[in-house]
C-alpha cells in the first residue's frame, strides 16, 4: 500500500497477513512463486517442488504435487531438469480444481499451457513458411559453427542441386578436395577465410561433381555469424548457377567466332585488295605507255575507256 501511494486509504491485508508489513506470510497464503531467484532452470523439477514448499510451508507437498505431475505427463520424470523434459501434450486442459493453493497453482500452470501452446503454434507455423519459401528456391541453405568446424544445417534443395542426400554431403565434407575441382581449391579457401578474418561476407563461385559424375558450377553466398567481437560461424546459400556459367560461355564462344571472322575477312579483304591493285597498276602503266603511241582517233578513245574503266575499279578497291 505504501508503494502505491494509498497509505491513507487503508490496510490491505491476505488471509489476515498485512500485505505492507509482512508480505513473505501473505503471499504464502496464495502459494506466490518469486521472480526471483530464478532456480527452475538449474533444479530439477523434484527439487524445485521441495524448493517452493519449504519457502511457503506446504505440508505433503509430494502427495498434493502428484496429481499434477501425472497430469502434465512428467511424473516419472521428476528427476530431469526442465530442459531435459519432453514437449509433453499442450493441447489438454489442466482438468483439477480445487480452492486451496494447489488449485490456485493448477490455475496458473493452466494459463501457462496455454501461453506456450501460443508461442510453440506460432513458431511452428514460422517454421513452416520459412521450410515452404526454402522449398520453393532451387538453393541448399547451410549453416556451421566455426569452433569446432562442423556444419549444423542443411536444407533446401539438397538432393536436386547436388545430386546427392544431405547425409551424403555431410560425410564428403570431410574430404572436400575430392568433391570440389581441383583449380577451385585455393579460390575456396580465399573466400572463407577472408569471412572469418575480416568479418565480412563474402561469395565464390566453384565446380563441384554432381551426383551424376558431371562437373557443375555453384555460387556460395557466405554471410558470418559474429557474437561481440569475434566470428562464431557462418551460413548462407549455395546456388545452382551452371546454366548461367553455361550460357555465359557460349556468348564468349559466339563473340570469339564473331570477331575471329571479323578478322579473317579483314585479311581476306587486305589480301585480295593487293592481288588487284598490283596488276591493275602494272595495266594502267601499259595503257599510259600506249597513250603516247600514234593512235587513230577510234583507238585513242578505245583505250581512254579502257584506262577510265581501269581506274574506277582501282579505286573502288
Amino acid at each position: 500500500a505504501r508503494d502505491l501511494g494509498l497509505a491513507g486509504l487503508g490496510r490491505l491485508a491476505l488471509a489476515g497477513h498485512a500485505l505492507a508489513d509482512d508480505p513473505i506470510a501473505a503471499k504464502r497464503a496464495l502459494a506466490f512463486f518469486p521472480d526471483e531467484p530464478r532456480l527452475f532452470d538449474y533444479l530439477t523439477v523434484r527439487q524445485h517442488l521441495n524448493f517452493v514448499a519449504r519457502i511457503y510451508g506446504v505440508r505433503d507437498h509430494e502427495a498434493l504435487a502428484r496429481p499434477l505431475l501425472e497430469e502434465f505427463e512428467i511424473a516419472d520424470k521428476a528427476d530431469q531438469l526442465p530442459g531435459e523434459l519432453s514437449r509433453g501434450n499442450l493441447d489438454r486442459k489442466l482438468a483439477l480444481r480445487s480452492n486451496d493453493e494447489l488449485g490456485q497453482l493448477a490455475v496458473s500452470l493452466d494459463n501457462m499451457r496455454q501461453d506456450i501452446k501460443s508461442y510453440t503454434d506460432e513458431l511452428r507455423d514460422a517454421k513452416d513458411r520459412y521450410q515452404a519459401i526454402i522449398g520453393s528456391i532451387d538453393c541448399v541453405v547451410w549453416e556451421a559453427q566455426i569452433d569446432p568446424p562442423r556444419v549444423t544445417l542443411l536444407s533446401g534443395q539438397v538432393e536436386h542441386v547436388l545430386g546427392h542426400s544431405p547425409d551424403q554431403v555431410l560425410e564428403m565434407l570431410g574430404h572436400w578436395r575430392r568433391w570440389i575441382h581441383p583449380d577451385h581449391h585455393a579460390r575456396i579457401m580465399a573466400a572463407f577465410s577472408s569471412a572469418v578474418s575480416g568479418g565480412r561476407d563474402s561469395y565464390v563461385e566453384f565446380k563441384v561433381r554432381h551426383g551424376d559424375g558431371e562437373w557443375m558450377w555453384l555460387k556460395a553466398l557466405v554471410s558470418v555469424v559474429i557474437d561481440g567481437l569475434r566470428v562464431v560461424g557462418l551460413r548462407g546459400v549455395l546456388v545452382d548457377i551452371n546454366d548461367i556459367v553455361k550460357a555465359s560461355e557460349e556468348m564468349a564462344e559466339a563473340r570469339d567466332i564473331a570477331v575471329k571472322t571479323a578478322d579473317d575477312k579483314s585479311r581476306f579483304l587486305a589480301i585480295v585488295s593487293h592481288e588487284i591493285r598490283t596488276p591493275m597498276n602494272g595495266l594502267l602503266g601499259m595503257l599510259d605507255m600506249l597513250n603516247d603511241s600514234e593512235l587513230n582517233h577510234e583507238q585513242r578513245e578505245v583505250l581512254g575507256l579502257a584506262t577510265r574503266s581501269g581506274r574506277n575499279l582501282l579505286a573502288l578497291v
